[in-house]
């Protein structure tokens, strides 16, 4: 790489850069965080239920309490699909303090979500999302408003929102079960899109990236820099000169 000339100073950068004392993802989660209470929750119920309906033996399997969090708060921050939420798992730091840095592949997820539980599931949601609603950590009309989800844009509805927010919280049961239709058919279709296979950025299947072709494609960005700060240069240089 070659040297930048510049009289510019920046922050510290070095990916290298070895921690004595590596921070824990309980330090870098907020007190308040969404996620924790999600936590609490689900820590203080009874999930005997869910326990009962492992036969045991074979291998071991992750605990339904684990997988519990995981699921309502993915549908809480609105990630619903198995891979979506595998992926989560991998690099979102809620996820990992949530799972205890678990990983439970997609297959895992999409299993427990749609076993004999997942009655069981959609109607702790609802409740749980009426807690967080409640509590003021989501907004309901964030997740439905006639039926639809808010476009950024959505400051229209909100005066809408306040005169029926009664009606909207009464109708939840309604509006969840819209909901768990919509992410069985979002399932499905990623489930035909990758059939057996995980997200591609994973790299599982993809071509090997040689330093030959990073080599070949780094000139071709340099280029691109080149170009496009040279020319800001040149029109600099040439305001000067006119100056």
């Amino acid at each position: 790489m070659s040297n930048i000339q510049s009289s510019a100073e920046f922050k510290d950068y070095g990916q290298q850069q070895i921690l004595l004392l590596p921070p824990s993802l309980e330090e870098l989660i907020e007190p308040n965080h969404l996620v924790r209470v999600v936590n609490q929750v689900v820590d203080s119920m009874d999930v005997s239920g869910l326990i009962n309906q492992y036969k045991g033996g074979g291998t071991t399997a992750y605990h339904p309490r684990m997988l519990l969090k995981i699921l309502l708060y993915a549908y809480s921050v609105k990630v619903y699909t198995g891979r979506r939420i595998a992926k989560a798992l991998r690099q979102d730091i809620h996820f990992m303090w949530l799972s205890g840095m678990s990983r439970p592949d997609f297959r895992t997820i999409n299993n427990f979500r749609s076993s004999r539980a997942k009655e069981v599931i959609e109607a702790l949601f609802e409740q749980v999302l009426l807690f967080l609603v409640k509590h003021e950590h989501i907004k309901l009309e964030n997740y439905f408003c006639d039926g639809s989800t808010l476009a950024a844009d959505g400051n229209k509805h909100k005066i809408v929102w306040k005169k029926n927010a009664e009606r909207f919280k009464d109708m939840a049961g309604e509006k969840c079960r819209e909901l768990f239709k919509q992410i069985d058919t979002l399932n499905a279709a990623e489930n035909k899109q990758y059939a057996g296979s995980d997200l591609e950025e994973r790299g599982l299947s993809a071509q090997e990236v040689t330093a030959e072709s990073i080599d070949e494609q780094v000139e071709k960005l340099d280029a691109i820099i080149a170009s496009g700060t040279g020319k800001k240069h040149q029109r600099k240089a040439n305001s000067l000169k006119k100056s």
